[in-house]
Parts: structure tokens; sequence; C-alpha cells
């Protein structure tokens, strides 16, 4: 049984958000990807997520891929880290409450390095705070989080380091022998959370 809806059932993740947000007519900043949506298009992210829902998505995924310090640091919005997290947060919220069935929100937590670049893959001394500090910020909003295009072995480490930050914050973890893991003291204003590696795999909503 799904540990997050409680459904018998593989669940269903939505699909991929920036070339998506592309077809709609958004900008894309190469750097912060579709994080530039964010603040560009808040209502355009919003009716996406809503879109997958109605296609059938259990999951939706939170608009915080683009999300990383140091690529925003590149595009001149680094102090809108925090802002631009709780919103892609809010958004898929949102989404989520106005849709007419259970619908679960995953945290995006992305690759630090850049996107199939295992030659840049950090420390985990390194990773371990930038984790932290983003799954700290969406916890409030999401019920498991999704740590996306993991592209070496090292850089797959990244979810373990991922469920540890997830157990500070209240949420459960994945591990990868056990299954789902939970902290001591569940929340009680949701349901059990997982973390699970994701980024090309798993089912796609058709477009």
């Amino acid at each position: 049984m799904s540990p997050v809806l409680g459904v018998d059932r593989p669940l269903l993740l939505d699909g991929g958000t920036g070339r998506e947000l592309l077809k709609r007519g958004v900008p894309i900043l190469t750097e912060i990807w579709s994080a530039t949506a964010l603040y560009l298009a808040p209502e355009i992210v919003k009716e996406l997520h809503a879109d997958f829902i109605r296609a059938g998505a259990d999951i939706i995924t939170t608009n915080t891929y683009g999300i990383a310090r140091e690529r925003l640091a590149r595009e001149g919005v680094e102090d809108r880290y925090g802002e631009l997290n709780r919103a892609a947060g809010e958004i898929a919220g949102r989404a989520r409450d106005e849709a007419d069935r259970a619908v679960a929100i995953a945290g995006s937590l992305p690759p630090f390095s850049g996107s199939y670049r295992p030659d840049r893959v950090g420390s985990v001394e390194a990773l371990l705070p930038l984790y932290r500090e983003q799954s700290e910020i969406l916890a409030p909003y999401v019920d498991l989080f999704i740590c996306e295009t993991m592209s070496s072995a090292s850089d797959a480490f990244s979810p373990r380091l991922c469920g540890g930050c997830h157990w500070e914050a209240g949420l459960g973890g994945l591990d990868a022998a056990r299954g789902p893991v939970r902290p001591p003291a569940q929340r009680r204003d949701r349901r059990p959370s997982v973390c699970r590696p994701g980024g090309a795999t798993g089912p796609r909503v058709p477009r």
C-alpha cells in the first residue's frame, strides 16, 4: 500500500515541467530553468499542475528543479532563494487543494552539480547543508521528496542525505533495503512521507 495516499496500487507521477512551460510560451532562463516561471508566470505553473492532475497524476512535483543557490547567483537572484522555494510549494498546494480527489505533492530536490555532470558532483560534506536547507523550506508544503537526475553513483547518495534531512524536518525517508522509514514522532497533520530517487524514471502523464 502506498504510504502517501493510502491506496493499494502504483501511483502516477506528473510529467516534465520545464519543457511544458516552454510549450506554453513561458520564457525560460537557462541557468534556473523552469524556476523562471515562478515569478514571470505563477498562474501558468498552477495551471500546469492542475492539467497534470486532470490527466491522472496522483503526485505533482514542486517547480523547484532549477532552484539552487549557485544557479540563482549566476542570474543575480540568489536573494530570492527562500521566496522562490516557498512560492513553488504554495502554487502546488493551491492546485492540490482545488483538485476533486486526493493528490500528493513531491518536493523536487535538484542535482546541485548541474544536470548530467557527474564530474561536478560535490562531496557529501558540501551537499548535506544544501539539501538540508531546501528540504526544510519545502517540508511544510510537501508529502514526499524526489531527488532528481542523479548523474553518478556518488551523486545517487544524495537521496540518502535527503532522507536524513527529512528526518530532521519531521518527514520520513526511504531506505533502499527496508522501504519507507518514519521519524519517531510522525507529524499528525499529513500522511507518512517517503523520499525516492527520480528524474527521468517513473511514469509520466501523457501530454
